[in-house]
């Protein structure tokens, strides 16, 4: 009789431990709910539905941690008929300059439409050319003979080849690096040791004379350092494929 009551308390007490949270998550200047938020309790999760709602079992006076996209992660601890007020933050992205106009701007400010292709893009693209990011780039296109491209098509103006009687050579986009004129000399486009590539669609004569009529891509490479620096890369593919790229920045003078 003893054992069969202390059974019973235990069996009482163990299901008091666990118990149902429900509770609705709301933008905390307009109150209104929030939907998708992340809620975590030890291993277990939910997530908030289109109207803010959530019910989880956990554990008697266990902390919930909230988090979503766009607002400020929040803790607080467990009960029946929450109420939680997520404060929304600014999410920050590194200020994009762009080089090629007429003074060093920033891409936000900028009139003419540019879409730039940052250090970082580059890398994580593992791209070794820029012709193996042309098709990422709205409104570019390229035409050559070779094995690389030689004329660009911007919003569909360019040339597309160049033949004996076909007149002067008019390069409508034009090519830059590192602010010398390479127009319709080939695609010079190694990425290694590439800060930035500005691709400008739109007429940019004022600045870079008749060779920009469609528009021009720019490449700027790194700046140097004033300290010993050296990078080196190396890759390897099939049908024999290997290559390898380095850089070495070394301090000569002071200016």
């Amino acid at each position: 009789m003893n054992s069969n009551t202390c059974l019973t308390l235990l069996s009482l007490f163990s299901t008091n431990l666990i118990a149902q949270v429900t509770g609705i998550v709301k933008d905390e200047p307009i109150g209104e709910p929030i939907q998708g938020v992340n809620i975590i309790a030890g291993e277990k999760g939910t997530t908030t539905n289109e109207f803010g709602e959530f019910n989880l079992d956990v554990a008697d006076g266990i902390e919930l941690e909230f988090s979503h996209i766009g607002y400020k992660d929040k803790i607080q601890k467990a009960e029946n008929g929450m109420l939680v007020k997520m404060i929304p933050s600014v999410i920050e992205s590194e200020e994009i300059i762009v080089h090629a106009g007429l003074k060093d701007e920033s891409l936000q400010k900028v009139a003419a439409s540019v879409s730039v292709i940052t250090a970082d893009h580059i890398r994580e693209s593992a791209a070794g050319h820029f012709q193996t990011l042309i098709d990422q780039i709205p409104n570019l296109n390229w035409a050559g003979g070779t094995s690389r491209p030689r004329y660009f098509q911007i919003r569909g103006i360019g040339e597309r080849s160049h033949y004996f009687g076909e007149g002067a050579p008019n390069f409508s986009v034009g090519f830059v690096m590192d602010d010398m004129d390479l127009s319709g000399l080939g695609m010079l486009g190694q990425l290694y040791d590439l800060d930035q590539i500005e691709i400008f669609k739109g007429p940019q004569s004022s600045v870079y004379g008749p060779n920009a009529m469609a528009g021009l891509i720019s490449m700027r490479s790194t700046d140097p350092t004033d300290h010993f620096e050296m990078r080196t890369s190396t890759s390897f593919g099939s049908d024999n494929h290997y290559g390898g790229s380095s850089v070495m920045n070394v301090h000569f003078m002071k200016n």
